[in-house]
């Protein structure tokens, strides 16, 4: 394998240095679009070449840098709770948000591929952090978000949904800075910045956030509960580009830092503490400290990713292009990392915890337009990982200390030398897509990309979907989709052991086979989408208990999801514009011991969006979430965790004072509800994790913005 991938990389080096590279540059402006342009957007995830969003093969939507502004969508996780097909679990710390695609939960988000202009940004050894406040929307031209399998062009993880977060560095009509602050609730503090110019030769990107706050504060926790801050959270983000007559060289990175608490991850020791329990069928007899202590705050989780790349398009001639990138990555889980989690007898264990990646990789794809009905695309991946297999083993350092009878042991550890996993891997895809006259025009595509990684094997994903639209003269469109994908065995999965878990770094990827049909009717102003989608799982690494008391995970489950998905966007008037959607989702998983519906997902959702101008310089926008019943896990003494609907408004004023000045004002929860997501893991109340996570009532943000 060593000797065969080394040979195919050198190729590729070979390659890139006796082509040059290319990009066509989008002209579009998303700030400003009609009902007909927006039909008209491209798009490049669905088929990793540029084409309308109403040509893609695939379950895919945009939200557009107007959007995200007039929508007051201030993060990832904002602009992706209007969406249908996505249930969320909000911790409020260490693992912000954990996101579900059509069903597909039990992974805690390893079955998404998150993408910053088309490299991926998840963790390299499978830890779960995803999204939260670093990923700031103030420099994205775009967000495209993709249902189903992905696994045919992009590889490992994209198994249930991508999410590719563009960039502004393709778009500088509106060159020069843009400043920001904002506040929100419980003390939250915001600064933003971006800064782009360019010229015919020249192109320069430069974009920073920071966040902080104190966090709600769950007192039936704890009376001080202090757990769910974050302090400095910040993004950084540049892209420098060398423009010539047909090529674009690119040099640019990206880097994400999230210091937070552990939020309610853990449950509550309210009993060890001699406190009233949190409720929710929670015993608070274990868990992790969640108020000051030691004079500092009881927990810090860092989670963090970098990237660096050159990246290099050539347009060859009107039919021919390559685009080539060279990249390295790291993600990890910054050292200063801690908590206090209870040990029993008052003793509260002071964990540290660490571990880092690293990933040097390459890309070069082949464009090829044979025709006005023909195109082909063809490419390598190629990367090399540096994996710690979880987290660093710790020696215990001896020092202890006691505060209003707690106990704290262990002050003084070190980390051990870090146990590292290396792997190669490398990826071939090919996709073409053929326009024929038939009932009208229809688009084939057949697609597979053939993986092969030195630590877990091999696996073959293949595509074949079909658009139809019957005429000109006709609004209906119809589209037809198969697909598989797979899920790369985390390096935890594999490899996390103690005494009460044994190792099995055999673990196989997980698979889906993806059925989908759908389609759209368009009105005037209006369209409507419909889907039908089956998922069946394969592979599902599950947690068996051996004989000898210990869990261990293996491949040995199954799951299969059912679902249909409505979606209505309407231009009411030039004034109002509404979006509306529905989910319906049925799934069940089964293993070696049991069969039960797949939990913390709802079978109903419905989202609800209002835009409003009230003049030209001012608008309302109001959303609505409504959440079905949610099963739990069945190790959770709660049947279920009960629905909600959540809303939230936003007024959004520019050209204040006919200057660069923005304003916008947003509130959360805007009827102040009261309602909980469902616990993670086993969820079970008596141990570490609790059976419910609580959600604060209304909150705000406020920002003003100048442009100049």
């Amino acid at each position: 394998m060593m000797k065969w991938t080394r040979r195919i990389l050198f190729c590729c080096v070979v390659e890139l240095i006796l082509l040059q590279s290319s990009h066509a540059n989008s002209d579009i402006n998303l700030f400003d679009l009609s009902f007909e342009q927006l039909l008209q957007v491209k798009v490049i995830s669905a088929a990793k070449q540029e084409q309308s969003i109403s040509e893609a093969a695939a379950s895919i939507s945009v939200i557009t840098a107007n959007q995200i502004e007039r929508r007051g969508y201030q993060y990832l996780d904002d602009a992706l709770r209007d969406l249908p097909g996505i249930d969320f679990i909000r911790l409020h710390g260490a693992y912000p948000n954990i996101m579900s695609f059509r069903g597909s939960y039990g992974d805690e988000n390893k079955r998404l591929l998150l993408l910053i202009d088309g490299i991926d940004e998840n963790s390299l050894n499978g830890s779960f952090e995803m999204g939260g406040y670093a990923y700031s929307l103030h420099n994205v031209e775009r967000i495209e978000v993709i249902w189903g399998p992905g696994s045919a062009l992009y590889g490992a993880n994209a198994l249930s949904g991508i999410i590719n977060i563009i960039t502004k560095h393709d778009n500088y009509a509106d060159n020069g800075f843009f400043l920001a602050k904002g506040i929100a609730s419980f003390s939250g503090q915001t600064e933003k910045m971006s800064y782009h110019h360019s010229d015919q030769q020249h192109a320069f990107s430069f974009s920073a956030s920071r966040y902080s706050t104190d966090g709600p504060k769950f007192t039936n926790r704890h009376p001080d509960f202090s757990d769910a801050y974050m302090d400095k959270v910040k993004s950084l983000t540049f892209r420098y580009s060398n423009k010539q007559k047909e090529s674009t060289t690119t040099f640019g990175g990206h880097l994400f830092d999230s210091p937070m608490g552990d939020g309610t991850f853990s449950m509550s020791p309210t009993e060890t503490l001699g406190l009233p329990g949190s409720g929710h069928q929670n015993t608070g007899n274990g868990g992790f400290l969640n108020f000051d202590i030691n004079g500092a705050s009881p927990s810090l989780w860092q989670p963090y990713t970098q990237t660096v790349f050159l990246e290099h398009k050539q347009q060859v001639d009107l039919q021919w292009s390559w685009n080539s990138r060279f990249y390295r990555r790291e993600t990890g889980i910054d050292d200063d990392s801690y908590s206090y989690f209870y040990l029993g007898d008052d003793q509260f264990r002071f964990g540290r915890w660490t571990h880092q990646s690293t990933r040097l990789g390459f890309d070069s794809q082949l464009n090829y337009q044979l025709d006005d009905n023909r195109s082909w695309v063809s490419g390598i991946q190629y990367f090399h990982d540096d994996l710690e297999k979880g987290y660093r083993a710790t020696i215990d350092g001896g020092s202890n200390l006691t505060i209003d009878n707690i106990e704290l042991i262990n002050l003084d550890s070190t980390f051990a030398e870090p146990d590292m996993l290396n792997q190669d891997n490398l990826g071939l895809f090919s996709q073409y897509i053929q326009a024929i006259e038939f009932n009208g025009k229809t688009e084939l595509t057949l697609g597979f990309r053939f993986d092969d990684n030195e630590s877990y094997g091999s696996s073959l994903s293949p595509r074949i979907a079909m658009v139809n639209s019957p005429s000109t003269r006709t609004p209906w469109r119809f589209r037809a989709n198969y697909g598989e994908a797979f899920r790369a065995p985390a390096v935890f999965e594999r490899f996390s052991a103690s005494g009460v878990r044994k190792a099995n770094p055999s673990l196989k990827p997980e698979e889906v086979k993806t059925f989908e049909l759908a389609a759209s009717y368009r009105f005037k102003k209006s369209i409507l989408k419909a889907t039908i989608f089956n998922n069946q799982l394969d592979n599902v690494i599950t947690a068996v208990l051996l004989n000898d008391g210990r869990n261990q995970n293996q491949n040995v489950g199954s799951a299969e999801i059912d679902g249909i998905e409505l979606d209505f966007n309407s231009e009411l008037t030039e004034s109002l514009k509404l979006t509306f959607n529905y989910t319906y989702q049925r799934g069940k998983q089964a293993s070696t011991e049991s069969s039960f519906d797949i939990p913390n997902v709802a079978d109903n959702k419905f989202n609800l969006g209002i835009d409003y101008s009230l003049n030209d310089n001012s608008s309302l926008y109001f959303s609505g979430n409504w959440v079905d019943d949610r099963t739990v896990a069945i190790t959770n003494p709660l049947n279920k965790v009960d629905g909600y609907f959540n809303s939230h408004l936003t007024f959004r004023q520019i050209n204040l004072f006919n200057s660069g000045i923005k304003i916008n004002l947003t509130i959360n929860n805007l009827f102040d509800r009261e309602y909980l997501d469902p616990g993670i893991r086993s969820a079970d109340g008596a141990s570490i994790f609790a059976t419910v996570h609580e959600q604060p009532g209304r909150t705000y943000t406020a920002e003003i913005s100048y442009s100049f």
